[in-house]
């Protein structure tokens, strides 16, 4: 009697996943007000960003509260308007990102006013929770994105109220940021100029307006 010995060949299949690229996101200022310009920044150092100077650009989304829900539904740029693999030159100018101009840096920025970029509605802007980011290159194949890059939203409707030493030629504040009739300066109580920093401000603030310097609190 003849034994019949079969042999069982297993074929093992390597698959690579070709995981997203990391890398660090950091916004100014932070928290974000949805109604200031924000300034995202990406390094990219280390991955395979620093290949792919200076073509990059954003897909980004908006994230609503818990138990909220966006009256238009949802808050997206267009997958489409992003691709890796589009032509670069065809793509949304808004979403294209600035390189820092250095050869072979993985580094990049964009200016983003969240409610301009996305239109959004006035009864949405307190739902917003946070905001999502992928930064994409223009290249063909794998590792041409970035995993998703979360950063919370802030917003307050209601005006922040400032006390001023002095009755201010039309002085007010709104979310952090002060406003005065005509020209006007902004300094901290430490001398330095900040102007260019409001939108983010809290504490004592010095502004030097049309009738003088007035001290107010940014709350």
């Amino acid at each position: 009697m003849k034994k019949i010995f079969t042999t069982v060949v297993t074929i093992i299949i390597a698959t690579t996943i070709w995981a997203a690229e990391g890398g660090t996101l950091t916004v100014a200022p932070d928290p974000i007000d949805p109604t200031q310009d924000a300034v995202f920044s990406y390094d990219g150092t280390g991955t395979n960003f620093t290949n792919w100077t200076p073509k990059c650009f954003v897909h980004a989304w908006l994230d609503p509260k818990d138990g909220e829900t966006f009256s238009t539904g949802s808050y997206s740029t267009a997958w489409e308007s992003c691709n890796g693999d589009a032509e670069y030159d065809a793509l949304d100018a808004k979403v294209k990102m600035t390189h820092d101009g250095v050869e072979k840096s993985g580094k990049y920025s964009i200016t983003i006013n969240i409610q301009s970029f996305f239109n959004v509605a006035s009864e949405d802007l307190s739902k917003i929770k946070n905001i999502g980011v992928i930064v994409r290159a223009q290249y063909e194949g794998e590792n041409n994105k970035t995993v998703n890059l979360l950063k919370d939203v802030s917003y307050s409707a209601t005006p922040t109220i400032i006390v001023a030493a002095e009755n201010a030629n039309a002085i007010y504040c709104n979310n952090g940021s002060i406003f005065a009739e005509g020209e006007f300066r902004i300094y901290n109580i430490a001398g330095q100029d900040v102007t260019k920093l409001n939108g983010s401000l809290q504490g004592v603030y010095i502004v030097k307006a049309l009738d003088g310097m007035h001290k107010v609190m940014v709350k």
